[in-house]
């Protein structure tokens, strides 16, 4: 089965092959040296000084950026499962929180933002892609207004599905999360927390509300538990061929969702948001009949999430290291035959 999944990505034969290595023991000279490499490659793709790695999912990655940094009152711009995980942490750190919620698919509006803003809020938890939606957020916009109007207020954004898929535009952006699984195209494992010169000096002065998972760990010791040395060396590899091709990447995945979305649109196939994502692309399937098609060609993508499960599915376009002309010509083959 070949993997087009949202998450995890279908992991290339050049990374497999490094997955298998002799693990390197977290204390030794090597694995320091390898950790090193791989935080200078991954600050030179983010353009944030500061980044922490977890041995976690990005949702531990997005549980740590809440419990290092304690705010007083979130507020979370909600519109998807994904979004929805901020309001689920901070109810579970007893944080009070104002849920902007939106139906799946749509984005939040400045105006709205502002006047929530006014609540006494001291941080702002939002997605770059609501993955579960294939929706986009105009969250360099929604970050600016933020620091705009009080820059103090730490915003916080869930990165997972445009890590590599797009550039960033970090200049308002206090904690970027990212992870291993997507564009990276590794195995689930890894979780990243870049940080902002702001968001750093705050992270030193702030009690965290949980012991694992708290970036002040990280702070006198770059590694504090143990990490899983073969998924490091796997990132390396992949974080030096994307540095090497990263203007190529971005417009290999603009060119392969310009592609999809027509073909999708020749056989009458729309894109469910208004607000499409480049990389999770979200169309709709009702019954999820074409989804079907594809896994009797041995070609698994995803379905939607919670009310959107059986109204849509979702490919993922994750760039250079996938075979998406494999994808493109059994999915060809699917429509034709509909």
């Amino acid at each position: 089965m070949h993997l087009f999944t949202a998450g995890p990505a279908q992991t290339p034969q050049q990374l497999l092959s490094l997955l298998s290595t002799p693990p390197l023991h977290h204390r030794s000279q090597e694995f320091e040296a390898l950790f090193g490499e791989c935080h200078a490659l991954l600050r030179a793709i983010l353009d944030l000084p500061f980044v922490f790695s977890l041995c976690c999912s990005g949702s531990g990655a997005m549980e740590s950026a809440i419990c290092s940094f304690a705010p007083k009152k979130i507020l979370i711009l909600n519109h998807g499962k994904f979004s929805k995980r901020w309001l689920q942490i901070a109810q579970n750190f007893q944080i009070p929180s104002i849920d902007y919620q939106l139906p799946q698919g749509e984005i939040h509006q400045i105006p709205q933002i502002l006047d929530y803003l006014k609540l006494g809020v001291d941080c702002v938890c939002l997605q770059s892609v609501e993955s579960s939606s294939g929706t986009r957020q105009d969250f360099e916009n929604i970050t600016q207004t933020i620091k705009e109007y009080d820059p103090s207020i730490l915003t916080i954004i869930d990165g997972i599905a445009s890590f590599c898929i797009k550039p960033i535009q970090t200049q308002n952006i206090d904690i970027f999360i990212a992870s291993s699984q997507k564009a990276l195209m590794l195995p689930a494992g890894l979780g990243f927390v870049f940080l902002s010169h702001f968001a750093y000096e705050k992270l030193q002065k702030t009690q965290p509300l949980s012991f694992y998972l708290a970036l002040q760990n990280y702070l006198k010791q770059p590694i504090a538990f143990s990490l899983p040395s073969h998924l490091f060396i796997a990132l390396k590899a992949s974080l030096e061929f994307y540095l090497s091709n990263l203007p190529l990447q971005y417009t290999t995945i603009q060119n392969r969702f310009a592609i999809l979305q027509n073909l999708l649109s020749h056989h009458a196939i729309s894109l469910y948001s208004k607000h499409p994502s480049l990389g999770i692309i979200a169309f709709n399937d009702p019954q999820g009949k074409l989804r079907e098609k594809l896994r009797e060609k041995s070609i698994l993508i995803s379905n939607g999430q919670g009310e959107l499960k059986d109204r849509i599915s979702r490919i993922a376009n994750f760039g250079l290291l996938q075979d998406f002309d494999l994808l493109l010509e059994r999915l060809k083959d699917c429509l034709n035959s509909l």
